[in-house]
């Protein structure tokens, strides 16, 4: 497992809320389970709210065969948003899937 955190005032500049706060963002790697949750703690001067996020990391054909299992078709790995061919070297891809069409009678 992989940690990192950081601390500041009105990180994201304002995203989490208009008036002031601060920020704790902890970040844990599941390197072996291939999923991570970042955690924000959000200190206001009358609230405090916690968000958890947690991220499931996909290789090109997991996802493929989860997006084909959802319904999808015509399920491409690309490179990148622009459609350039998959590299398996590179340390991203980019997926595109159609919605099949809904049955409208």
């Amino acid at each position: 497992m992989r940690e990192q955190a950081t601390y500041a005032p009105s990180l994201m500049d304002g995203f989490w809320s208009e008036g002031p706060y601060f920020r704790f963002h902890h970040t844990y790697r599941y390197e072996r389970e291939r999923v991570s949750l970042d955690k924000f703690d959000i200190v206001e001067a009358q609230r405090r709210r916690v968000f958890f996020n947690w991220v499931r990391y996909f290789t090109p054909d997991e996802l493929a065969a989860e997006l084909t299992a959802a319904g999808f078709t015509d399920v491409r790995v690309l490179a990148d948003l622009a459609g350039a061919p998959y590299d398996s070297r590179a340390p991203h891809f980019t997926a595109v899937a159609h919605e099949p069409p809904s049955d409208t009678r």
